[in-house]
C-alpha cells in the first residue's frame, strides 16, 4: 500500500514538473513573439517615416531677414514638390506659410511701391523689389523710370518705352514723366517735346533758354536764316531763334521776298515770271543770310524816298539784318536800301555788291528777271561761285 502511494506520488510529481515545464515554454514563445512584434513595428515605423520623408523633396531653409529684394524665412525645410515648410526633416510638422515667410514689402504688392523714410519708389513683383525690370511704370496718375528695379530721382533725359500702352520717346525730369512742352536732351542731342513725349516734326520749340529751329523733331544747329511759320518770320542763328516778328502788311501776299504794286505796268511781276525772281533772293539769302525784299511801285511815294525807304525796311525786317530795294515804274529807277539808320545794318561791300548788280543788269525788261539775276549775281560777288541752291525758307 504504502509502495502504491508512492507510486502515486511520483506520478503526480512528474505531471507536475511537466506541466510547468510547458508553461515556461509557451511563456517564451510568447515573449518571442512578442520582441518579434515590437521589432516589426519599430521597423515598420521606421519604414512609414522614411516612406513619408521620401514622399517629400526637402530641402533645408536656413533663418534669414528679409530685404528689399528677397523674402525673410525661419529655420525649416521646404518640399521642393509640394511647396508645404516643415519644422523637421522629416516632414512631419508642416508649418503655415505666413509664420515661416515674412516681407519688406506686403506678400502681394506688385508695380511701384514707397518704402523708407525718403519715400524711394521701388518696382515690386510678388512682395520683392525685381531688379531686372528696367522701363517705365505707373504710380496713381504719375509715370516713372525705373532702373533695375527702382526709380532714380537723378535721371534726366528723352527716354524711349510704353507710356499709356504707347511706345515713344518721353521726356524725364528727376525719374518722372514731365507731360509738358519743352525742347529737352538726351545724349543724341536737343528735342522738341509736345505734351510729354518726342514728335518728329519740322518747327520751333521753346524750353528755358529760348527759342528753336527744329527739323525732325531736333534741334538743328547747322541752319541760320529765315523759318517762316503760322504767319510769323524767325530770324535763326546756329539752330537758335535770334528774332521773330508776324509778317507785315507788305510781305503778306504772294512772297516773302516782294510787294508788287506796280499791276499797271508792262513789266510786274506775275505766275508766269515769278520763280526767276524768288529762286534769285532765295540764293542770295541762303548764300548771305541777308533777306532781300523788293518793292515795285508805279510812282513815287508821297514822303521823301529816304523817309519811305527807313520806315519800310523797319516795317519789313524790323531790327533784323535785311537789303530793301524799291523799283518805281515811271521813273524806271531803283532805290537799294540798307538800313543804315537802323540797329543792325548790311556792310558796304553787301549794299555795293547788291547795287552794281542792279545797274549790271539795267537792261533786262523782265523786272522778276532783272532782280533775281541782280541778286544771285550779288551773291557770287561777294562770296564767290557756289553750286548749292537749296531753300531756306519753308
Amino acid at each position: 500500500m504504502e509502495d502504491k502511494d508512492k507510486k502515486k506520488e511520483s506520478k503526480n510529481s512528474e505531471a507536475s514538473s511537466g506541466g510547468k515545464s510547458i508553461g515556461i515554454i509557451v511563456a517564451a514563445v510568447v515573449a518571442v513573439i512578442a520582441i518579434v512584434a515590437a521589432v516589426f513595428l519599430i521597423i515598420n515605423k521606421n519604414k512609414n517615416d522614411k516612406d513619408e520623408a521620401d514622399a517629400h523633396k526637402l530641402i533645408h531653409v536656413s533663418a534669414r531677414e528679409a530685404t528689399i529684394y528677397e523674402k525673410g524665412s525661419i529655420d525649416c525645410y521646404f518640399c521642393t514638390d509640394c511647396g508645404k515648410y516643415f519644422s523637421d526633416e522629416k516632414a512631419k510638422n508642416e508649418l503655415p506659410v505666413e509664420e515661416v515667410e515674412s516681407y519688406i514689402f506686403d506678400k502681394e504688392a506688385n508695380g511701384l511701391v514707397e518704402y523708407g523714410d525718403d519715400k524711394k519708389l521701388y518696382y515690386v513683383r510678388n512682395g520683392v523689389c525685381d531688379p531686372s525690370f528696367t522701363g517705365f511704370a505707373k504710380l496713381i496718375t504719375d509715370w516713372y523710370y525705373v532702373s533695375e528695379g527702382k526709380v532714380d530721382t537723378t535721371i534726366t533725359s528723352v527716354i524711349r518705352g510704353e507710356v499709356y500702352g504707347e511706345d515713344a520717346w518721353w521726356n524725364v525730369v528727376n525719374g518722372k514723366v514731365e507731360f509738358t512742352d519743352t525742347v529737352a536732351r538726351n545724349e543724341n542731342g536737343w528735342w522738341y517735346i509736345k505734351n510729354g513725349k518726342v514728335e518728329f516734326k519740322d518747327t520751333i520749340g521753346q524750353n528755358d533758354e529760348g527759342k528753336w529751329y527744329i527739323v525732325n523733331g531736333k534741334v538743328d544747329y547747322s541752319f541760320s536764316g529765315k523759318y517762316e511759320k503760322e504767319g510769323i518770320v524767325y530770324t535763326i542763328k546756329k539752330g537758335r531763334v535770334t528774332h521773330a516778328k508776324k509778317k507785315s502788311g507788305y510781305d503778306a501776299g504772294v512772297s516773302e521776298f516782294y510787294t508788287d504794286k506796280g499791276n499797271n505796268s508792262e513789266y510786274f511781276v506775275n505766275s508766269t515770271n515769278e520763280a526767276a525772281l524768288t529762286d534769285g533772293f532765295k540764293y542770295y539769302y541762303k548764300r548771305t543770310g541777308i533777306r532781300p525784299y523788293l518793292m515795285i511801285l508805279e510812282t513815287l511815294p508821297s514822303e521823301s524816298i529816304d523817309t519811305y525807304l527807313e520806315n519800310l525796311h523797319k516795317e519789313i525786317f524790323g531790327d533784323d539784318m535785311g537789303v530793301l530795294m524799291v523799283y518805281v515804274v515811271f521813273e524806271h529807277y531803283t532805290w537799294v536800301y540798307g538800313g543804315e539808320n537802323g540797329s543792325n545794318p548790311i556792310d558796304d561791300d553787301a549794299f555795293d555788291c547788291v547795287y552794281n548788280a542792279i545797274r549790271r543788269n539795267g537792261d533786262e525788261k523782265d523786272l522778276a528777271a532783272l532782280f533775281g539775276k541782280s541778286l544771285k549775281d550779288a551773291a557770287v560777288d561777294m562770296l564767290g561761285e557756289d553750286e548749292t541752291t537749296t531753300e531756306t525758307t519753308n
